[in-house]
């Protein structure tokens, strides 16, 4: 059985899955009525506003700038705004 078969029964209403060699963000994102996820895939160079949080955005790329170019400092700071 698969992750998210079990993610699906439980009832795990969104979960993320992040690539960072191809540095993408595959969000699964659970229907309405709980049979099936729906998938939404972003990349590096994109935002999300996240629905749970009113006012935060995730910046993908400073995310994974701090992969790239090993910087640490304030990359914490920009990824949530």
């Amino acid at each position: 059985m698969f992750k998210a078969e079990l993610y699906r029964r439980a009832g795990v209403a969104e979960y993320w899955a992040v690539g960072p060699i191809d540095r993408t963000i595959h969000i699964f994102t659970l229907s309405a009525d709980g049979s099936t996820y729906q998938i939404k895939i972003l990349e590096a160079k994109d935002s999300l506003a996240l629905a749970s949080f009113t006012g935060c955005t995730v910046d993908f790329n400073a995310i994974f700038q701090e992969e790239h170019t090993g910087e640490t400092e304030n990359v914490h700071k920009t990824v949530l705004e």
